[in-house]
């Protein structure tokens, strides 16, 4: 049961990075990705969609990692 109470504890990132994930339908096996990107061990601008239809796209992880990116932001 949500409500729209703030939480007694902030999320933590591996919470924001689940929920996100889970929200853009993507597979756990992406949560190593988005860790270097966040660490700077892989360039953000290396997510660029290749339209070859594979089954997770780059283009959805980069729009995934973007909010991501913004709820870490405003922790």
């Amino acid at each position: 049961m949500e409500t729209n109470q703030p939480n007694l504890f902030p999320k933590t990132k591996e919470e924001i990075i689940r929920e996100n994930l889970d929200l853009f339908d993507l597979p756990i096996r992406i949560h190593a990705l988005i860790e270097n990107i966040l660490q700077g061990n892989i360039r953000e601008q290396s997510l660029v969609c290749c339209h070859s239809a594979c089954d997770v796209c780059n283009a959805t992880i980069r729009t995934c990692f973007r909010k991501i990116k913004n709820e870490l932001e405003h922790l």
